[in-house]
């Protein structure tokens, strides 16, 4: 806990703690070519551990720690004559430990910390020992409170990453970051997206809107923006009456993105999952939230699905305790919900999926109380509020983990877990709501069996790409091309190449089609945890690895 830098031609070490209560304000000199070290000259600094040091090229710049007290006054140590001069604390941060700096070449730089209390602290300034001033960072996109992180100057920026913060009031593990470029008016800061899953994507037809998920029990709060023009990121707006959450749903309205349901995690006294009801409708023009109404909302729950209609957002199923036979039809316009009320034809279930035509929502899959896979799907129809069962002729066995697609004529199911082995399967079906049919699809060597995959439709052609092929298995990272026009109507599978820069991914939930390509958002790889990146696939191109800042 105590401090170093390099000097080009030796070490100089300052500070320090013994045990957590004997506190150092003494160090020395050491000298790598003759294996000799000298103690510095008395400091006028007291005593203290964790503070941030940097050398500057002709003196070493100590500031803040902690001794007994916190600490935010700072000093320079000329090591030729060892010599100390006592600097400004006039707008510097305030007191604290755990802070991260760096030496820009012109100024010491200094982020966050541990404060008062153990708050972990998210602000920062510059110090310029020549003209003895301090300058306080910009804080809009700066990074959450934290301490004990990193942070190394890369030329013309710092880069802050990781540490310890608070998410949903517990102090975690943080797996985000930002870069900050010193300036004019405070600098400015960049976000570095934090690695997460369980979080939703929408696209707006320029920009993929990513909110929510976590990282194991660790659950996030807001979200962040990339625009595929200029490839960049920036935050979306926190708004405190929009609790974080994992197991939610998103749709994109046209103008806002609105989130619904899921949970969150308490850890005290025991570990809690809170399901909410709650929901929010974002507006990125503005960067602005409005909080849905409560009233006649469907009850709390998670593992349900949303579609979007082009008026109203309809949520059905899901799991609280119990598994949901019910819904809710929101309309954003009026911020008013209409129940969705429960129907003998279709039985209650959750991580089920659903699609809409353009006048009914088709509900296929999952499974129910027991455990039990749901073996029929269902058609509603908001206009008139009537369920109809589908016709279960030639459909596939019922499953989990699958993919579904709609063509704008026909669903597609393809893959997941089958119920009857309990492992994954290479089949499927396609339901055409005209006739109430189901045509089986040929299964293909090229792509083999496999769930958890992401899946679109081009317009022309189901892609699917990684998951996993057998259960607790490795990630997948290859994929396919379902096109069923050809053949006759039959419908071809053709392969899509792995690409080892990315590796495989499963869990991919969250797959987009922007008109062009398919993007996947912080997909998971069963070897290495969540990732934080974004990449595409345009057909029939190979996948691409968006340069993430």
């Amino acid at each position: 806990m105590h401090r170093a830098v390099w000097t080009g031609t030796e070490m100089i070490v300052w500070g320090g703690a013994l045990s957590g209560s004997s506190f150092y304000n003494n160090g020395a000199h050491y000298n790598p070519t003759t294996n000799t070290w000298a103690a510095m000259s008395a400091s006028p600094l007291a005593t203290r551990y964790a503070h941030v040091m940097v050398w500057t090229g002709s003196g070493v710049l100590i500031w803040g720690g902690l001794g007994g007290v916190y600490y935010n006054d700072v000093a320079n140590y000329n090591p030729g004559p060892k010599t100390w001069a006592t600097l400004s604390n006039v707008n510097a941060p305030s007191p604290r430990f755990y802070s991260t700096a760096v030496w820009s070449g012109s100024a010491m730089l200094v982020f966050g910390g541990q404060g008062a209390a153990g708050t972990p602290l998210g602000d920062g300034a510059s110090f310029d020992p020549v003209a003895n001033i301090w300058t306080t960072f910009a804080t809009v996109d700066a990074p959450s409170g934290r301490y004990a992180h990193t942070g190394v100057w890369t030329g013309t920026e710092m880069i802050v990453w990781g540490g310890y913060g608070r998410i949903n009031t517990s102090v975690s593990t943080l797996k985000d970051g930002g870069r900050f470029t010193p300036g004019v008016g405070g600098g400015t800061w960049k976000s570095l997206v934090a690695a997460r899953g369980g979080s939703t994507t929408v696209w707006t037809g320029g920009e993929l809107l990513i909110w929510g998920g976590g990282y194991g029990d660790l659950v996030y709060p807001g979200g962040l923006r990339l625009d595929l023009a200029t490839n960049s990121w920036r935050r979306i707006a926190n708004d405190p009456a929009i609790t974080p959450r994992f197991g939610h749903t998103a749709i994109w309205s046209g103008s806002q993105m609105i989130i619904w349901g899921g949970f969150n995690i308490t850890y005290t006294p025991f570990t809690t999952y809170n399901y909410t009801n709650t929901g929010g409708r974002y507006n990125p023009a503005t960067d602005t939230w409005l909080v849905t109404d409560t009233n006649n909302a469907p009850t709390a729950r998670s593992s349900h699905t949303a579609i979007w209609t082009g008026a109203e957002m309809i949520v059905w199923g899901g799991y609280d305790v119990t598994y949901a036979g019910d819904g809710g039809r929101y309309n954003p316009a009026s911020d008013t919900w209409t129940p969705v009320p429960v129907d003998p034809a279709v039985s209650a279930r959750a991580s089920h999926k659903s699609v809409w035509t353009g006048g009914e929502m088709l509900v296929w899959g999952g499974y129910g109380a027991g455990f039990v896979y749901a073996a029929v799907g269902a058609r509603y129809d908001p206009v008139n509020g009537i369920w109809t069962a589908m016709g279960a002729v030639d459909s596939p066995t019922p499953r989990i983990d699958f993919s579904l697609v709609w063509t704008g004529s026909e669903m597609i199911v393809w893959g997941g877990v089958a119920a009857v082995i309990f492992d994954y399967v290479a089949d499927g079906g396609r339901y055409n709501p005209a006739t109430d049919t189901w045509t089986a699809i040929p299964v293909s060597p090229l792509i083999g069996r496999r769930g958890t995959h992401a899946a679109i439709w081009s317009g022309t052609e189901m892609i699917i790409w990684g998951g996993r092929n057998t259960p607790g298995g490795n990630s997948l990272g290859d994929g396919g091309r379902f096109e069923p026009a050809a053949a006759g109507g039959v419908g071809k599978w053709s392969a899509i190449a792995p690409n080892g820069t990315i590796g495989g991914r499963t869990d991919l939930a969250g797959a987009i089609w922007t008109g062009t390509e398919m993007l996947l958002n912080a997909p998971y790889s069963s070897e290495r945890g969540n990732y934080a990146d974004v990449f595409s696939y345009t057909p029939p191109k190979t996948l691409y690895l968006y340069v993430r800042p």
